[in-house]
């Protein structure tokens, strides 16, 4: 209004109020009755504000009293209410309508049997698939079925796990059939308020429109910039959905779970059990080996465990000391409500499930790994050690393969398609490895890959006794090592495309470029 006033050349209000916004254009659905009380009061506390500005910018007053117009806020469950019934939408109507909502941030596991109700209700006519959800993702469909004009946009405050993992590929597709797009979007970023039960997560913003050629914008923290598109995994790149592989789109060797023992604690040893052990029985030092997870790999911890072959359950049983440990892993099997668990309890001195065993070494990969740090620290175990199901391994594989899951090109992939526990990266072998992207590599390229995978391992070592979670702690990463790590990104970088690239954006849309070209490669073969 004020520009139009200068426009206009004058302090004339010849335009009147007609483009007051009046309460009663305000819309909302609120669970909790006091909160949505709450709501209409802060309204009214906003019009009253915004009329004082009025004032001071045009010298003249909108009447306030007495209170007529009102905001449309009901109480209820914003999932059950036709929203269509309750704010009608005259076909006639010129002004645009905006959707907004910063809805409830439930895991499906953290859902009450209402909240799955819920789910149900929405999703039963577009997938069954919708269990593994988050409860978000019940308002977005409803927004989408509601912006069923040019005029309608809505925009939503949701965790990040709906463009991640499983997510991007169940609820986008029902959302892309409405024709609709994200026209604007805010990468991930942490967020928490001061209630009692303080929230914690790492949370997104998407606004989505009907499908046009309209500009569209990505942000990130206080940077945003036009984008030509914005795909399911908030990149400026084609929209492709990225789904679980059984083998590797790019030929690298296989990535599995670490072995799972299942043994009640009896064939897991702490240091002071070794000890007492080994004290009784020297000779039982042939069947004890290191056992690390992700924990034990990255905060330095030390565990242990029995491993005996699977013909030598009767050198097992021949030492009295472990009679114990053999019975009480016996004892947890049977109670198992998994028959092969309970089927397993005849061999109680072998883990229940073993994925493989290195011959010389292996790789160990952490299934969970701190957002805070630039890279994933993975490592290389060549004492025997057995790598836990907390853990990811690649057994007796060349050593280049270290500095590609040490670099930030791997990182940015695993953050845009593999999911989240909690605010931490959740590693997948099926997601963040076998579908990662990366050009046929030449025998050249492997030794200097080789090099520079050993030149990290090494330059940790310079700083024994520190863990690996201080060495990557962003705040006080050694220099030397972050260097290190910078050489080897320039070199896969290089590798992959033959050129560095400036940030993150860049290097997600050459990723996403990638895997469409070596997804078409495979379905051409």
């Amino acid at each position: 209004m004020d520009a139009l006033r200068d426009l206009e050349g004058g302090a004339s209000l010849a335009f009147g109020f007609s483009s007051v916004i009046s309460l009663s254009k305000f819309y909302g659905i609120e669970y909790a009755d006091f909160a949505a009380e709450t709501a209409k009061l802060a309204l009214w506390i906003a019009e009253y504000q915004q009329n004082a500005r009025f004032i001071a910018a045009f010298g003249a007053e909108i009447p306030a009293l007495p209170l007529k117009d009102s905001a449309n806020i009901v109480c209820g469950n914003a999932l059950r209410i036709d929203w269509k019934v309750f704010c009608h939408i005259d076909s006639n109507e010129s002004s645009d309508i905006y959707i907004v909502s910063n809805p409830p941030y439930l895991g499906s596991r953290n859902m009450e049997p209402s909240q799955k109700e819920d789910m149900k209700l929405v999703f039963k006519s577009y997938t069954n698939k919708f269990n593994s959800m988050d409860y978000v993702c019940a308002w977005f469909l409803r927004c989408a079925e509601f912006t069923n004009s040019e005029k309608i946009k809505f925009a939503l405050v949701a965790t990040n796990s709906i463009c991640q993992g499983l997510h991007a590929t169940l609820i986008w597709p029902i959302l892309f059939d409405f024709g609709i797009e994200p026209f604007f979007a805010h990468k991930s970023f942490k967020w928490s308020n001061n209630a009692a039960n303080k929230a914690g997560v790492t949370c997104v913003i998407i606004g989505f429109r009907k499908a046009s050629s309209g500009k569209k914008y990505l942000f990130s923290g206080t940077n945003g910039e036009e984008v030509e598109n914005i795909n399911r995994y908030l990149a400026n790149a084609e929209d492709v959905s990225v789904s679980a592989a059984k083998s590797s789109l790019s030929s690298f060797p296989e990535m599995l779970f670490g072995n799972m023992p299942r043994d009640g604690g009896g064939l897991i040893l702490s240091p002071d059990e070794v000890d007492e052990l080994l004290n009784e029985e020297p000779s039982l030092k042939q069947f004890i080996r290191g056992f690390l997870g992700s924990q034990e790999f990255i905060k330095g911890s030390k565990r242990f465990c029995l491993w005996f072959e699977e013909e030598q359950l009767n050198i097992a049983k021949s030492y009295k000391v472990l009679e114990p440990h053999l019975l009480k892993v016996t004892r947890s099997r049977l109670q198992s409500p998994a028959e092969s668990t309970r089927n397993s309890a005849s061999r109680p001195h072998r883990f229940t499930q073993i994925q493989s065993v290195a011959r010389d070494h292996s790789i160990i990969i952490p299934s969970v790994t701190s957002e805070r740090r630039e890279y994933i620290p993975v490592g290389v175990l060549t004492e025997g050690e057995i790598i836990s199901n907390l853990a990811f391994a690649i057994y007796d594989s060349p050593l280049f393969y270290v500095s590609i899951l040490s670099s930030k090109l791997h990182i940015c992939w695993v953050r845009a398609v593999c999911g989240q526990l909690e605010t931490r990266i959740r590693y997948s072998n099926t997601l963040g490895w076998n579908t990662f992207p990366f050009p046929p590599i030449s025998d050249e390229a492997k030794d200097k890959l080789d090099k520079s995978a050993r030149r990290i391992l090494l330059t940790r070592e310079k700083y024994f006794p520190k863990t690996i979670a201080e060495l990557y702690d962003p705040d006080d990463m050694p220099q030397e090592l972050r260097s290190a790590h910078l050489e080897n990104d320039k070199l896969v970088e290089t590798i992959f495309c033959g050129r560095e690239f400036e940030n993150e954006d860049e290097r997600l849309k050459a990723l996403f470029e990638m895997y469409v070209e070596l997804s078409e490669g495979k379905r051409n073969v």
